[in-house]
């Protein structure tokens, strides 16, 4: 018997609750049960959670939902975890590509010879890939940042302006607001890039 329950796309909080209570044994938090609950994760701020209840800890995670789009958005990854099990969900963002059915085997893979508790070693898995997403994610914008770096900032030496700044951290306030001043003219396409 698996340790990882997933919860299907047209679940209900009623079903969730259920999944808790009789896998996990635990009595899911009214919150964590709407979060648990598969929705579409526009707009949302990709930011972790991370909250201990009684009795299990609570997690959301977000993944590049596609690496190739600059635009692309996040995948929520919501769990409830025991020592010894745990509910998941998956909400895909429109834009994903990523193979949740194949991503989904890899993180229920629990290591039966591993001394690590299921719930531990489910975490490790999504954190691990989380990161291999956002890095790949973090380098593909830099390679386009760096073959776009003229057409965006223009032609000022960026680099000099940047290393003026780290100079000395005891400047003169007139320096300080000249320097300033020289980091304004990137202030617009910085904002369009962010």
């Amino acid at each position: 018997m698996s340790s990882v329950f997933w919860v299907n796309m047209d679940a209900s909080i009623e079903s969730i609750r259920s999944i808790g209570r009789s896998h996990l044994g635990v009595e899911l938090h009214p919150a964590g049960l709407e979060h648990l609950l598969p929705s579409n994760p526009e707009g949302v701020v990709p930011f972790p959670r991370f909250e201990k209840h009684q009795g299990y800890l609570f997690g959301i995670i977000y993944l590049p939902s596609n690496n190739a789009n600059l635009s692309a958005d996040f995948d929520q990854l919501c769990f409830a975890v025991t020592h010894d099990h745990v509910l998941v969900s998956v909400s895909p963002h429109s834009s994903s590509v990523i193979d949740w059915e194949t991503l989904r085997n890899e993180l229920s893979n629990i290591d039966s010879t591993d001394t690590t508790p299921d719930g531990g070693q489910f975490i490790m898995k999504a954190l691990r890939q989380t990161v291999r997403e956002l890095t790949t994610d973090a380098q593909n914008l830099e390679r386009f940042l760096h073959s776009e770096i003229f057409s965006i900032f223009g032609t000022p030496d960026l680099m000099a302006i940047v290393g003026k700044m780290k100079d000395d951290e005891h400047i003169r306030p007139k320096v300080r607001r000249q320097r300033l001043k020289d980091m304004r003219i990137f202030s617009s396409t910085a904002a369009e890039i962010a």
